[in-house]
């Protein structure tokens, strides 16, 4: 899968999930650390990427998002060590899987059973 995981997230995330066999790259390495989340979001929409991020609010996320066919994995709660990021980015990856032809925002929290998919 295509992924552009955004700063909150550590840049280690980005590199394991390319050692699971994922297209992924952290916001730090194609210069994009800081770029507004609209700005994000489109360049995650034009390079066919799900967004992952621990940094948008939710009701602003699903503004940018609505209808606009993007595919995002939003860790809420904050302060995730790289191995909390990890199993979260897991989780989502899964309801990502489960909805593939459906935009979606899957929004993914601490725990096993913390996280739904909304899709469009």
């Amino acid at each position: 899968m295509k992924l552009l995981l955004d700063t909150p997230l550590s840049p280690d995330v980005a590199a394991w999930l390319r050692g699971l066999g994922h297209d992924a790259v952290h916001a730090s390495e194609i210069a994009a650390q800081g770029m507004a989340d609209e700005d994000l979001m489109r360049l995650a929409a034009a390079e066919s990427r799900v967004l992952v991020t621990a940094g948008l609010d939710f009701d602003r996320l699903l503004e940018l998002w609505s209808g606009k066919g993007q595919k995002v994995i939003l860790l809420r709660g904050a302060d995730y060590s790289p191995e909390e990021s990890k199993e979260a980015v897991s989780r989502g990856l899964e309801a990502i899987d489960r909805e593939k032809h459906a935009p979606s925002i899957v929004v993914v929290g601490r725990g096993p059973g913390s996280k739904c998919a909304a899709p469009e």
